[in-house]
């Protein structure tokens, strides 16, 4: 299109003005949403944690009515298994790898287990535990007394002692050492016989108490197959006298 004096004519395009209303209608529903969800997030937390708290001051009472008896009783229990593996374990590293009394600490240590396992009161009675520390004491005693009686040999000292003796010119005090040295064998020849019957009585005491665990004793007083017997000797009876009354 032209003007009337032939100059094109300008159209102008305007953007369509936007709502007046729609921008603050938007951001009001934004905050809205924004505002209710913090209100959400700060009543689930307390609530949560409240939740929480409760579930577990229910269980702590739960615990404290009905099972501090029971607990107490296993963590005694386990205290006494810890207790006893560890003066077992010292018992093992007390004696030798060669030790001439570790079989026989095993065996009286298998049957102080078993006796334990039956009869728990027994165990504690005759103080079983305290036994195989005193078989680990007098094996290493008895060893050691083994030793000192090896490290002489009484044929040779008394030969030497009877040659010195013999000789005039012989200093005295040679004969003095060699009867010394006689007597120590002796005493120690009598220390090891003595250990070495303490030993074989303590582990004859413990296969007793074993042995007496072992043995059932209330099956001795029952007396089901006499109180069976007699109840068929009443129904014998029975049965007689009502024949003889039918005849």
């Amino acid at each position: 299109m032209a003007t009337e004096s032939g100059a094109p004519l300008a159209i102008t395009v305007r953007p369509a003005a936007r709502s007046s209303l729609a921008g603050p209608a938007s951001s009001h529903v934004a905050g809205v949403s924004v505002a209710v969800a913090v209100m959400a997030i700060g009543l689930a937390l307390p609530l949560s944690l409240f939740g929480m708290f409760l579930s577990a001051g229910l269980f702590g009472v739960l615990v404290a009515a009905t099972g501090t008896a029971p607990i107490r009783k296993a963590l005694a229990r386990h205290a006494s298994w810890r207790a006893r593996q560890a003066r077992r374990d010292a018992r093992d590293r007390a004696l030798p790898p060669a030790s001439c009394g570790r079989g026989t600490l095993v065996e009286l240590t298998n049957l102080v287990d078993e006796i334990e396992r039956q009869d728990p009161e027994v165990a504690r009675r005759f103080e079983l535990d305290a036994l195989l520390d005193r078989h680990v004491s007098l094996t290493l005693a008895y060893e050691s007394a083994i030793r000192a009686t090896r490290m002489a040999d009484r044929t040779t000292l008394e030969y030497m002692r009877d040659t010195y003796r013999a000789d005039p010119e012989a200093n005295p005090r040679r004969v003095d050492l060699y009867e010394r040295r006689l007597r120590c064998l002796a005493q120690c020849e009598r220390t090891a016989e003595w250990l070495a019957d303490e030993l074989a009585m303590l582990a004859e005491l413990i296969r007793l108490v074993a042995q007496r665990v072992a043995c059932p004793e209330d099956l001795l007083t029952d007396d089901t197959i006499a109180r069976q017997l007699a109840e068929l000797d009443d129904d014998d009876a029975a049965r007689r006298q009502l024949a003889t009354d039918l005849r």
